[in-house]
């Protein structure tokens, strides 16, 4: 398997970022890295449905909208995953902050 050196390059910051900030707050490196890595992943995801939908970037004129996006074009489905993120990130921080304390 042929791995980029720009995919070990950007893992490679995360982890350094993510010891970093563990080592100056005092927490577990672990926790600061997956929280790292899954605010990358989740921001990705995100801004690529964002550039999917109608008048993104990747489909300016609404006429090549992929099926998956059109699943989140809906205000329901917005109302849904915008809960589960913003839920995800409050665990997140609230865990942090508790090995702050």
């Amino acid at each position: 398997m042929k791995v980029s050196l720009g995919f070990v390059l950007f893992w490679g910051i995360v982890a350094a970022s993510s010891v970093a900030l563990a080592r100056w707050k005092d927490w577990n490196a672990w926790l600061v890295f997956g929280a790292v890595a899954l605010a990358l992943v989740v921001n990705g995801l995100i801004a690529t449905v964002e550039d999917d939908l109608p008048g993104g970037l990747n489909n300016p004129d609404g006429q090549n909208t992929p099926e998956y996006a059109k699943r989140f074009s809906r205000p329901s489905s917005r109302i849904i995953v915008g809960g589960f993120l913003l839920l995800l990130v409050a665990i997140v921080v609230g865990v942090l902050f508790r090995l702050d304390a």
